[in-house]
């Protein structure tokens, strides 16, 4: 069975307009993924939730359609 991948997007949203979302990751575990998530917060970028992904390119997808 094939590895569970996680990742989460981010944002820049300062200055304006908003920068393209890039994934982050991957990461072998949703807690890892969520520990860097949680880091990477901050006043001038958004952040998604944590999704799977199984390659670099459907994880740029992903992060694009969930970062705000």
């Amino acid at each position: 069975m094939p590895e569970t991948i996680y990742w989460f997007g981010f944002r820049q949203t300062v200055p304006r307009p908003p920068a393209k979302a890039v994934p982050c990751g991957p990461y072998d575990s949703r807690e890892k993924a969520n520990r860097e998530r949680e880091s990477s917060k901050a006043w001038d970028c958004n952040v998604s939730t944590v999704f799977i992904a199984e390659t670099r390119e459907e994880a740029e997808k992903k992060a694009e359609e969930l970062t705000p």
